[in-house]
C-alpha cells in the first residue's frame, strides 16, 4: 500500500514550506490523490516538472542565473522551454562566466596583495603570539633584580609599565615593517 501524507509534512519531509507545496499542486507540478500525496511519485514529479531557477536578486555579472523566464530560449526547439533539462545553454554560459570573473578577480586581489592566504595569516599569527608570549615571559628575569632594590611603590609601577609598552611596541614595530600581507 503506497504510503500518503499530507501537504505540510511533504514540505516538511522534502525541506520546502507548505506554500511551495501547495503552488505545485496547484500548477500541476505534483500530484495528488484524494488531497493527499504520495511521497515517492512526487518526489520524481516535482525533480522533473520543476525549473531550477536562481536565487532572488541573482546578477548575471557575477555568475547568477537570470531571475525568472527561460533566458533566451528562443533557439529551443517547438515545445520545449528548457524546464526538462534545467537551465539553458546562454544561462550556462552566463554562470560560467560569472564564476571567471570572480575567480580573476580573486586572483587579482592576491596578486595585488589586498587578500593573502590563510595559511600564510596564521602562520604570521602564531608567530606574533609566541614572541609576545616568549617576551612577557622574560619580564621577571629582567626585572626582579631592578624592583627588589625599589622601595617607591610609584617607581616600581613606572618600570613595570614602561617594560609592558617597550614590549606591546616592539609587536606592533613588528607586524607594521613587515606589512600585513608579507608572507605568501
Amino acid at each position: 500500500m503506497v504510503e500518503l501524507v499530507t501537504q505540510r509534512e511533504y514540505a516538511r519531509r522534502r525541506g520546502v514550506s507548505q506554500p511551495a507545496v501547495a503552488k505545485a499542486i496547484k500548477a500541476g507540478r505534483i500530484k495528488t490523490v484524494d488531497g493527499k500525496i504520495d511521497p515517492a511519485q512526487a518526489d520524481i514529479q516535482w525533480t522533473r516538472r520543476t525549473q531550477a531557477q536562481a536565487p532572488r536578486g541573482a546578477n548575471l555579472a557575477v555568475g547568477g542565473a537570470p531571475p525568472g523566464g527561460n533566458g533566451g530560449n528562443a533557439g529551443s526547439a517547438p515545445g520545449q522551454n528548457g524546464a526538462a533539462h534545467g537551465v539553458d545553454y546562454s544561462q550556462q554560459r552566463a554562470i560560467l562566466e560569472g564564476y571567471r570573473a570572480r575567480l580573476a578577480k580573486v586572483e587579482y586581489e592576491t596578486l595585488t596583495g589586498k587578500l593573502v592566504p590563510i595559511d600564510a595569516v596564521r602562520v604570521k599569527w602564531f608567530n606574533t603570539l609566541r614572541t609576545a608570549r616568549q617576551q612577557f615571559e622574560g619580564l621577571a628575569a629582567q626585572l626582579s633584580a631592578m624592583l627588589a632594590a625599589e622601595t617607591n611603590q610609584f617607581e616600581v609601577h613606572r618600570i613595570l609599565d614602561e617594560a609592558v609598552r617597550r614590549i606591546l611596541n616592539d609587536l606592533a614595530n613588528a607586524n607594521t615593517s613587515t606589512g600585513a600581507n608579507a608572507p605568501r
